[in-house]
């Protein structure tokens, strides 16, 4: 785990202080952000605009269980934290990206009603392998054949690209949203695949999605299955 660390000293708007050092990291990495409040006050009111340069390249994967982490859009988030006196935790992931350089900047800083400047740190990827762009949950390229006619095979090829080593199962969906079939791929590792799996030949022909089921999302394609 990699650490960022920022000091914040606050007592009746007598001293502040907020510093950050700039971060190599590689992709799959997960760092931290960590605020330490130091303050005379037994509790303590706290906001800020999380922005973030590139969300190709950095992902806030949360906050510790005193704030709330607020998705405004991908690049910004709000955080709020309530009667804290002691370190707040922010927990990131490096992503593949489609740069090697971002920005994390803190916005808006509001400490019991006191304003702070804002701060700024800057997050490299070492990564060498650029090959495969981002993707924070998997995506699915190519699907073949389509139409796939059970008289002819039961084999469907397709090719997706996951961003980190992830369990993906593979489901078959009606156009009533009903499961049909599904068949786990297990841990996939981080990259571009492809993957041939045999569909039941028991499926009633019809129109269906086929769907990756992971733990970051589902990505899916329509696919038409005839005799």
């Amino acid at each position: 785990m990699i650490l960022f660390i920022i000091f914040i000293v606050s007592s009746n708007i007598l001293y502040s202080q907020l510093s950050v050092n700039d971060m190599s990291v590689s992709t799959g990495d997960e760092f931290e952000l960590l605020i330490n409040i130091e303050s005379d006050d037994s509790k303590n009111e706290i906001t800020f605009d999380l922005r973030i340069e590139n969300p190709t390249l950095v992902y806030p994967l949360g906050i510790s269980d005193n704030g709330q982490l607020i998705r405004k859009n991908d690049s910004t988030y709000t955080i709020i934290i309530l009667s804290i006196n002691n370190t707040i935790s922010i927990k990131f992931e490096a992503l593949a990206g489609n740069d090697s350089v971002c920005i994390i900047e803190l916005q808006n800083i509001l400490i019991n009603g006191e304003s702070f400047p804002n701060t700024r740190f800057l997050v490299k990827n070492n990564s060498t392998n650029k090959s495969v762009i981002y993707f924070r949950k998997p995506y699915l390229y190519d699907v073949y054949p389509n139409p796939i006619y059970k008289s002819e095979t039961s084999e469907l090829n397709f090719s997706y690209s996951v961003d980190k080593d992830m369990e993906i199962i593979v489901w078959l969906v009606n156009i009533k949203g009903e499961l049909v079939w599904k068949k786990s791929l297990g841990l996939v590792n981080k990259g571009v695949h492809q993957d041939r799996i045999a569909i039941d030949t028991k499926i009633p022909t019809s129109n269906y999605w086929l769907v990756l089921n992971t733990g970051l999302g589902n990505v899916y394609k329509k696919i038409v299955m005839l005799k």
